[in-house]
């Protein structure tokens, strides 16, 4: 839920100008979450049967929002009804790597 609410925070300040490739699944309007996943999970699977080696690279997303109030974040998080305990740790982690806005 919180990764949805980040998400559409994102697609407002990023992508609304900006034009993706058709094979971009990330900062798009649309939710394509499962679709991300389902598409990891079969990479991963057919490496896995096929003993080939991959390559996968992760983005650390923390400096995204440290200029995101915080305050904003759990309030988006609220409308969204995410669980408070999940948006409190959200913005834990997202504290830890960044300095507090507000």
């Amino acid at each position: 839920m919180l990764q949805r609410v980040l998400h559409y925070i994102l697609a407002k300040i990023v992508c609304d100008p900006i034009k993706f490739s058709s094979l971009q699944v990330a900062f798009e309007k649309k939710d394509r979450c499962l679709e991300a996943f389902t598409l990891l999970h079969t990479i991963l699977c057919t490496a896995d049967d096929e003993v080939k080696p991959i390559a996968i690279a992760f983005f650390d997303l923390s400096k995204a929002f440290d200029s995101v109030s915080h305050d904003t974040i759990l309030r988006c998080a609220r409308k969204h009804r995410l669980h408070p305990p999940v948006g409190a740790l959200s913005i834990a982690t997202i504290q830890r790597h960044s300095n507090h806005m507000g």
